[in-house]
């Protein structure tokens, strides 16, 4: 009886064994999933037909139940379509691509269409566009001096963009969902072994295996002490607002030496330093935004911040490292899939709190306590690599590395001259940096150099004078903030500043706005331009 027994733990040990390789060789596989290159379909050849590539769009019109147009480019001379075939399950994805501005990072297989398969897809392209349009008739004036053609004008436009190419997207790497073999296949060795070697030596199970699984227990929670101190600081103080005191995210310095140039890099750190190994979804967002900086009566400083995002939660993150300064900043668990969205984990929920607690690394915008505030905001100008020889820093950690160690904009400034800044997944972003002193400046990387344009407000456009000026998504918001600073001569209270945000809102895409106080070390947010509710208030807490 004891042979067999130690027979079959033997077997499952070895079942957990094998379970750890395939787990190893997943995590391998994922980390080391090739880059793809963006599909430009004005440069591709019929070589690249059956090729994987990083695809690209803005806008979509369904032809029929499998086939899908692809529309990319800005105005009408650049506007190209190709055929997609997209996954039921994928539908979702693709319409927050489209209608909110995520970037889930689509890979695509590419097909080189035939004289047939093209005429045909342009005849049922062409007959979709026209249904599209008709639903415009009512509103066809105000369409057409939108457009600045006819809708028949507009249709002709929209059928002769197609090009020959049709794009199968698919799913992102398969070996995700197989990474959390290597833990089940841990925790089965562990306890298969506990009983082999109960029987060879005649151990009594009763005693070691309780023993094994407490012994196990602590090992986690020593393992794992700061994250679960932080989850247990999550406090909801209502809708989607959280707030959380950091007690895992507290190596700057580790983060600065490691050479961060990636979004994976990034993951990377934050899996390795706070949960050793343990597999995160990151979503890779584009979010725009925009940024001011003014004065009150009395003369303390005001940084305020719109940030423009598909729906997400908001969580208010209180840092107080022992080698640093104390900050409050604000960052969103959307990035790790949690929210109150369909098919997101609840941020109620236990995992959805122990993935929270992952977050303090990644913070959007903040201040801290020696009054210098930094807000991020995308450019969408291409991929930002500096390369100069520095060590790397990566864009979207900047707001927490700078919080920790930066007293002033002059320190903050000095010290990115030290990094060579990288963000990846198609886009580039500037920081706008704000001090008591009164300082105002935005950073931005342009052809290789680091620039600083002394500036009181920003959008998603350069600031910096010179041929680059007002490239990205110059749209009226920062017209909007000019106008607004103008007026009032740069003098604002808390409910001004909110009043400022509001103007410069993104319909439908705002999800908080916050006057933070420089001075005070406090912050005032609105959630979702709700912008008549009273405003959610958090104080820093200096060391």
């Amino acid at each position: 009886m004891r042979k067999r027994s130690v027979i079959i733990s033997t077997i499952v040990l070895f079942i957990g064994l094998i379970l750890i390789g395939i787990g190893i060789f997943s995590f391998h596989m994922k980390n080391n999933e090739p880059e793809y290159p963006v599909f430009d379909v004005n440069t591709a050849t019929e070589k690249d037909s059956g090729k994987r590539f990083r695809i690209a769009f803005n806008s979509t019109v369904e032809i029929d139940d499998e086939y899908t147009i692809l529309y990319s480019g800005e105005t009408a001379e650049e506007l190209t379509s190709v055929i997609g075939v997209i996954p039921d399950y994928m539908d979702k994805q693709v319409d927050n691509y489209v209608y909110k501005g995520t970037d889930i990072g689509f890979t695509g297989i590419v097909t080189y269409l035939s004289d047939e398969e093209y005429e045909g897809f342009k005849e049922s392209a062409r007959q979709a566009t026209v249904e599209v349009y008709k639903k415009y008739e009512p509103v066809r004036d105000k369409l057409e001096e939108i457009l600045g053609m006819t809708l028949e004008e507009a249709v002709e436009n929209d059928s002769n963009s197609l090009r020959r190419w049709k794009v199968e997207l698919i799913q992102g790497s398969p070996y995700s969902k197989l990474c959390f073999l290597l833990y089940t296949g841990i925790l089965i060795s562990f306890f298969a072994l506990i009983v082999d070697l109960c029987f060879i030596f005649g151990w009594k199970k009763k005693i070691v295996i309780p023993a094994a699984v407490a012994a196990l227990l602590v090992a986690l929670f020593f393992m794992f002490f700061g994250i679960f101190r932080t989850m247990f600081s999550i406090e909801k103080h209502g809708g989607q607002m959280y707030s959380m005191t950091n007690y895992s995210s507290n190596h700057v310095d580790a983060m600065l030496n490691a050479n961060i140039a990636s979004i994976q890099d990034c993951i990377d750190f934050v899996l390795g330093d706070i949960l050793y190994g343990f597999p995160i979804e990151f979503d890779k967002t584009y979010y725009a935004c925009s940024s001011f900086f003014a004065k009150t009566a009395s003369g303390e400083n005001i940084l305020g911040r719109n940030f423009d995002h598909p729906e997400c939660d908001t969580v208010v993150v209180y840092s107080n490292p022992k080698d640093g300064y104390a900050s409050l900043g604000i960052t969103t668990p959307f990035v790790v899939g949690v929210g109150h969205d369909e098919g997101m984990i609840s941020p109620d929920s236990p995992a959805g709190r122990f993935l929270i607690a992952a977050l303090p690394y990644l913070i959007f915008d903040g201040i801290n306590e020696k009054g210098l505030g930094v807000s991020t905001l995308s450019v969408y100008t291409g991929e930002l690599h500096q390369d100069t020889g520095k060590p790397d820093i990566m864009f979207y950690a900047s707001v927490r590395i700078l919080l920790d160690k930066c007293a002033d904009v002059d320190e903050a400034v000095a010290l990115l001259s030290q990094y060579d800044m990288h963000c990846d997944y198609g886009i580039s972003g500037h920081l706008l940096l704000t001090d008591t002193a009164g300082k105002s400046v935005v950073v931005e990387w342009l052809d290789n150099e680091m620039v600083v344009t002394e500036t009181t407000y920003v959008a998603n456009a350069i600031v910096a004078p010179g041929e680059h000026y007002k490239e990205g998504s110059d749209d009226e918001r920062r017209d909007i903030l000019c106008d607004c600073l103008t007026n009032c001569g740069g003098i604002v209270d808390d409910q001004t500043a909110m009043e400022f945000l509001g103007k410069a809102q993104q319909i439908d895409f705002t999800e908080w706005s916050a006057v933070y106080n420089l001075d005070r070390f406090d912050v005032r947010i609105i959630n979702d331009a709700d912008y008549q509710s009273t405003p959610y208030y958090f104080e820093g807490r200096r060391g």
